[in-house]
């Protein structure tokens, strides 16, 4: 029986981790109604993943920051073709920026947020 309440202590323990707030993605509803979901998604991990380099002073001078498509295919689930798909969306967009550094080359993500701000500021009429 303390063996069975243990084994279950640790799978709570397990799940609790798993499942923290650590480990999720913040979906925003404005961009889930204006782009869909692919693309929010997309867009809502490159973001959350700028906020990560940014707290933890590791932007580029050029707010840059690295980021592999096998690790985005592994945080959203999206296979390269739809990585490939969002990303040339959001350049069209200029939204995002990308550039290549180092040797070999790594792909690292510019976000321009003021144009993504000034998109949805014009959504919303201004009071005068």
């Amino acid at each position: 029986m303390k063996s069975e309440n243990t084994n279950n202590q640790q799978a709570q323990l397990l799940a609790l981790e798993l499942f923290s707030s650590d480990s999720f993605l913040s979906i925003n509803k404005q961009i889930l109604s204006k782009y869909g979901p692919e693309l929010t998604v997309y867009l809502c991990n490159l973001i959350d993943k700028m906020k990560y380099f940014l707290q933890n002073d590791k932007l580029g001078d050029d707010l840059s920051f690295f980021l592999t498509q096998q690790n985005q295919t592994k945080q959203i689930g999206m296979s390269e073709y739809q990585l490939r798909k969002c990303k040339k969306k959001l350049k069209k967009m200029g939204i995002l920026h990308t550039k290549a550094r180092g040797i070999p080359p790594k792909e690292f993500y510019i976000l321009n947020l003021e144009i993504l701000v000034n998109e949805f500021l014009m959504d919303y009429p201004q009071k005068t």
